[in-house]
This record gives C-alpha cells, structure tokens and sequence, in this order.
C-alpha cells in the first residue's frame, strides 16, 4: 500500500487533494502537527523545542546539548513508524525527513501560485493582504531553510520528487496523477517496500541512538547491516567510531555496523554550528 511525502507549502490549499486521496486509497494523513505531537508524547520532547527544531530556529548551547539532533532523530522515528503501517501520506515539510534511499515512498510537491495562496489565507484566517503576504513570505523562508538543511537543495528543486503538482491548474485530476504514480515502479511491489519499511525503521533507530554524538551521522540500513557515514570532522575520530558500534549494534534488528568517512568530512563549512543565527544550517 502506498507511502506519499505530500510537500505543501504554507496556504496552499490541499484539503480537496487530500480528501479526494482518502477516499481513492483510504489514506491515512499525518500533517506536521501530528508528527509534532506524537514524537512528543513517544520522546518526552517538548512541542515548543520540536517546533523550533522544524522552523530551523537557534537552539542555545546545542553544540554541547545536541538538542536539535535528538528531535530531528525523534520525529525521523516517527516518520518510520507510521510510515511501517502502509496506506499513509505525510502532508507538510516534515516529511523531508524520510532519507532519499528509501525509494517506495512518492515525493509530491503540490503548489498554487503566490496570489492563490494569499487568498487562501485571507479567506483561512481572516488575514488582511499585507499580514498573508508577510505570514507566508517567512513561512517559505523557514521551509526552505529546513530543506536545504536537510537535502542540501532548495524546497522548490524539482529533483527532490517524483511528482510536482500545479494546484491552480491541476486541481481535478490531481488525486489521479497520485494514485498512477504509487501503481508504478519504484512504488509498486510489495515485497521490496516491505524490506525498505523494515530498513528505515531501523535507520531511524539507529539514528536516534546517535543523536547524542551530534550532527553530521548519516545512517543507512539494507538488510539490518547499517553504514554511518560521519560527514563532520571529529576531534577524537577513533572514539567517535568507537561509540558509533557500540551504540548501533544495541538497537533491535541491527545484523552488523561499519562507519566510514563522508565527501564533506574535511569541508570546513561543515563545521558550522546548527545554533547560529543566520547559519544556514546545512550539514
């Protein structure tokens, strides 16, 4: 059954496409403040730090707390938890969390045009032309900020999907394109899906196990044989790799742990601090 990472910008206006989705697939739709909220109530995580973590804002003394690389784990554990029940879609910018290698879920990004999605605001929350526009405006910036934290690209760069939905002109058939997009490969077939549900939920594990070592692990699961990929330089890199088997081989399902030295590791810009005002925050 079909996994959706549905990319929905602020405003724009999904709730037919959404509807329209359920009823074709019975779908079960987790929005990013369900995701939110789960991860809080799963984690002990505070609702006001996992919103700050998401808006990509300065988390104090994180270099040292780690803080935002323990939420960001949490709610990829989320993710791969009721990614694993199958029949679901994410709508939202959370869902960019789901790693690029797990290849049966479909990436939509459905979009309306600026004055589209300003109207839907006004008519939403009674906003006056100047405070939509101004809502908006930051709320693409943080998205756009968490995406290229995450993938490194823009959230308006195509390449991060396999579907890309015009709202304004492709309302009616929307739904339609979806579900022939989930029926075709890599999407289809039950049984690869099945074993790359099982290799997140162990990624996400693992990952969430190393969130205390920080930012720039990169964890990949085949078969319950994970591979760390350390992207930041390490002060102590043999402890650092230490830790990472220790750590990994406890976590349920893992068969065997390697780690090796990521194409960043030596790039100073990798060294940037995720606190930073201003910073970008790519890793």
């Amino acid at each position: 059954m079909p996994v959706i990472a549905l990319t929905t910008p602020l405003f724009t206006d999904t709730q037919g496409l959404l509807k329209d989705l359920k009823s074709l697939m019975d779908l079960r739709a987790y929005d990013d403040d369900h995701v939110i909220e789960k991860t809080a109530r799963d984690h002990q995580i505070s609702l006001d730090l996992l919103t700050r973590v998401v808006q990509v804002s300065p988390i104090a003394y994180n270099n040292f707390t780690h803080e935002r690389e323990k939420a960001m784990a949490a709610l990829e554990k989320t993710l791969a938890d009721l990614a694993a029940q199958d029949n679901c879609i994410f709508p939202g910018t959370i869902c960019h969390l789901i790693p690029g290698w797990v290849t049966h879920v479909l990436r939509v990004l459905a979009v309306s045009a600026r004055a589209s999605r300003l109207g839907h605001a006004i008519r939403l929350k009674g906003y006056s032309q100047q405070i939509a526009g101004q809502k908006l405006e930051q709320a693409d910036q943080r998205a756009d900020q968490w995406v290229r934290t995450l993938k490194n690209a823009s959230i308006w760069d195509a390449s991060l999907y396999d579907l890309v939905l015009d709202m304004d002109d492709q309302t009616a058939n929307a739904a339609a394109l979806i579900q022939a997009a989930v029926s075709a490969p890599p999407c289809a077939g039950r049984e690869p899906r099945a074993q790359q549900v099982a290799d997140l939920c162990i990624s996400a594990a693992v990952q969430l196990a190393l969130a205390r070592l920080g930012g720039g692990l990169k964890v990949r699961a085949q078969a319950g044989h994970v591979l760390v990929t350390i992207e930041r330089k390490r002060m102590n890199l043999p402890q650092t790799q230490s830790e990472i088997l220790t750590s990994a081989k406890q976590v349920p399902g893992v068969v065997s742990v390697k780690t090796r030295i990521g194409a960043n590791y030596y790039k100073s810009q990798m060294i940037k601090a995720y606190d930073l005002p201003g910073s970008t925050g790519r890793a």
